[in-house]
């Protein structure tokens, strides 16, 4: 089966009535304006108050596998920070969460920050695409016996990302941008310095907005690394509450810089510590090897987030335009996440 390349986008994801523009595409859209959606119902006048936001980055080197994520989900802020030793397999994270740790998510992606300024932890996310980079300023103090941890990150913004509208129940919808991008400058754990190479260090991104009902579920894989050939290629994958995964979905190959369409993903999650599968009719045939596994049983009162993340390596095959292609390495995470919210 031919893989298919995504459209380009339109000038807004939004129609002229406020409708939501379904579509997978391949480069950014010129505005993100999920703010004016129009979604019907009693949710309507309510939608600011229901949308999530975050950002997710994962950084994967020889060295180190990071991410870092914040979340807006109006009543409660979140931020955290793995860091993963891939030379020993020592892993710590710091978190933050409250009603408000001084974050502010940039509203697009071409000349704009994302800051967070809480007590021992500072971020800032300068997204500008405008430029074809993005830069990434992060320090995190030491706390609870973890090291600090401090990083300059250059991200190379030339690569073709996936850009995707989806439905996510009546009236609803969810905007995501993904792209894996060459990555230098330094992450530095305690004493230690690591310096990243962007012929071997890939920053994914993972940027995401939307109207999710009450109870919202998902499986997600991506994972950055090299074919038997030696090409740059990277995965995302996911299952979630999209009806129509027929027509659309967050699947897709990036092979260097360009980035190709991907059916419906289908997950056999594994028990902790044990393989998973992933497919696509597409000829996508993978296995996921856990490494470790960060985790979440939250439970506050109404509000629910239970999942599992665990991290490790990807082998098998994954398509290309010319055929299967073996894949050499390739190191990432995968998640089963249940949500009420």
């Amino acid at each position: 089966m031919p893989l298919i390349r995504p459209d380009l986008p339109p000038t807004s994801l939004l129609n002229t009535d406020g409708s939501p523009q379904f579509g997978v595409y391949r480069a950014p859209f010129p505005e993100v304006d999920l703010d004016r959606a129009k979604v019907p119902g009693w949710l309507g006048p309510l939608s600011l108050w229901r949308r999530k936001e975050w950002h997710h980055y994962a950084i994967v080197s020889p060295e180190l596998f990071v991410t870092l994520a914040v979340v807006e989900a109006r009543y409660l802020q979140t931020a955290w920070l793995q860091v993963v030793d891939r030379t020993t397999g020592e892993r710590f994270e710091h978190k933050r969460q409250a009603p408000t740790l001084g974050l502010s998510l940039a509203r697009s992606l071409w000349d704009e920050h994302t800051l967070l300024r809480s007590r021992g932890f500072f971020l800032d996310a300068h997204a500008h695409l405008e430029s074809g980079e993005h830069r990434l300023k992060l320090s995190v103090a030491a706390r609870g016996g973890l090291p600090p941890v401090r990083a300059e990150l250059h991200l190379d913004a030339r690569v073709e990302p996936l850009a995707v509208v989806l439905p996510v129940g009546r009236g609803r919808a969810m905007y995501s941008h993904k792209v894996p991008l060459p990555a230098s400058g330094w992450v530095e754990v305690g004493d230690r310095k690591s310096a990243l190479d962007p012929a071997h260090a890939t920053a994914i991104l993972d940027i995401h907005k939307a109207h999710y009902p009450r109870h919202t579920w998902w499986k997600w894989a991506t994972f950055a690394g090299r074919a038997a050939d030696g090409r740059r290629v990277a995965v995302n994958l996911t299952h979630n509450l999209n009806p129509r995964e027929d027509q659309w979905t967050e699947n897709a190959v990036w092979i260097e810089d360009r980035v190709y369409r991907l059916g419906p993903a289908s997950f056999q999650v594994g028990r902790r510590g044990t393989p998973w599968q992933l497919h696509t009719d597409d000829g996508l045939d993978l296995s996921f090897t856990p490494a470790g596994e960060r985790a979440e049983n939250l439970r506050l009162g109404l509000v629910r987030s239970v999942f599992r993340q665990p991290y490790g390596s990807f082998s098998g095959v994954i398509p290309s335009p010319e055929g299967p292609l073996a894949l050499w390495e390739g190191f990432g995470l995968c998640e089963d996440h249940d949500a009420r919210w």
